[in-house]
């Protein structure tokens, strides 16, 4: 069954304060308009209703179809809860391309704000906010034609002198036709220029190396909190430490010496520049150590360094009897099979089984950069279900059945 969303529209957010985004549009399937959706937000359930008879009639030959199929698995969001296993249903493929449509958003709006300071740095000063405006100051000239000429490069120095006291904190000027040099020359510090942060491919990179280091976390109930404590480096430097350890508390970072306090600072004011994904809003005690923005990225690394270890293990606890398949080593889903894969594999007469769920199951669901993540099914089966080399993980299991018969039943260690 073909799911599509079409003229989809964003309606106005119901709940204030909710970072939720509500949409609706139309609901094809197989190609044939069949009524509305509408969705209140990422990870919420969404409703659809049918326009007629017809399409009352197969939207319950689509929901039949999803019911027969296996269980996937949804990767939770919050960090520390494993996911849940879900029925394929109209309003799963609702929430999938709704969620890829956010992050083609986000993706587009990003590249927007960097059109838009290309076409305005030409003849003007443009300073960015970190809530994402533009101020854009005009300049008597074009700067290629300033910097060209001799005489003429005063008349840009004066103008960022008349520019620089009406940048407020964690402004910066964003041209990047504007040599590090004479920027520096007029007074502005590293991060109150565009060439302390850089582009990126992504247009969001930065230049300073900031890593959480030396992690160590725990969990004080099985679902509950992760707390956590870890070292964090500046290009390369050691100036903090960083902890969440006192439940219900946004996380905090101790200097190492009252010296390291103007790194962190000027870290911080980079970090706001950063994506949303990895913002909170701005705080700064100097003195207490409290730099939100730079605590965020920090908390984005230990999530990921948790969660990557987390993946791990489930991946070699669930590939017992459950086909995964996600990116970068993280399961984004999982099939469950009617067996073991050891079981499977011990009886050659049911090696199909496994290409079958593979072929009709698995490869269909798989988008863009993803693999399946499995590797105890071998790779004959994998390229005989269809899958390219691309989208399966090298295996370490063989077709000897003599040896498989002694592994059945076996947990990973």
């Amino acid at each position: 069954m073909k799911i599509e969303l079409k003229n989809i529209q964003h309606t106005e957010e119901p709940y204030p304060g909710q970072h939720l985004l509500p949409q609706r549009g139309d609901l094809y399937i197989n190609n044939i308009h069949v009524g509305d959706f509408i969705s209140t937000g990422i990870g919420r359930p969404s409703l659809y209703y049918a326009k007629d008879e017809d399409a009352s009639i197969l939207i319950e030959e689509a929901e039949k179809y999803f019911n027969r199929q296996l269980e996937v698995f949804h990767p939770s969001l919050p960090i520390g809860n494993r996911g849940l296993y879900v029925q394929p249903s109209i309003g799963v493929e609702i929430m999938q391309q709704l969620v890829k449509l956010h992050r083609q958003e986000m993706e587009n709006s990003i590249l927007e704000y960097w059109d838009l300071v290309a076409q305005k740095q030409v003849d003007n000063i443009v300073v960015g906010n970190p809530d994402g405006s533009l101020v854009a100051h005009a300049l008597p000239q074009p700067i290629a034609l300033l910097l060209g000429h001799s005489s003429l490069v005063d008349t840009l120095h004066y103008s960022i002198h008349r520019v620089i006291p009406y940048m407020g904190e964690g402004d910066r000027i964003v041209n990047d036709n504007i040599p590090k040099e004479m920027l520096e020359w007029c007074g502005l510090r590293p991060h109150e220029y565009l060439s302390a942060v850089g582009i990126n491919e992504d247009n969001t990179g930065h230049r300073m190396k900031i890593e959480a280091k030396n992690i160590q976390y725990e969990t004080l109930l099985p679902e509950g909190e992760i707390l956590y404590a870890c070292h964090l480096y500046i290009d390369g430097i050691h100036l903090a430490y960083g902890s969440n350890f006192v439940p219900g508390r946004q996380a905090f970072l101790y200097p190492v010496e009252k010296e390291a306090i103007p790194q962190l600072k000027q870290a911080d004011a980079i970090c706001k520049w950063l994506p949303q994904s990895v913002q909170s809003p701005a705080a700064d005690q100097t003195e207490g150590g409290h730099l939100s923005a730079l605590c965020k990225l920090m908390e984005e690394q230990v999530k990921e360094h948790i969660n990557q270890q987390a993946s791990v293990r489930f991946v070699q606890t669930n590939q017992v009897d459950s086909i995964l398949f996600g990116t970068n080593g993280e399961p984004s889903f999982s099939v469950k099979l009617f067996a073991p894969v050891d079981v499977i594999l011990a009886d050659p007469q049911k090696w199909h089984q496994l290409t079958d769920v593979l072929h009709n199951a698995v490869l269909p669901y798989m988008g863009p950069g993803q693999r399946v993540l499995n590797t105890n099914i071998p790779d004959a089966i994998f390229k005989k279900a269809g899958l390219r080399d691309a989208q399966f993980t090298p295996s370490t299991a063989d077709l000897n059945a003599t040896q498989i018969k002694k592994r059945v039943g076996m947990k990973p260690r």
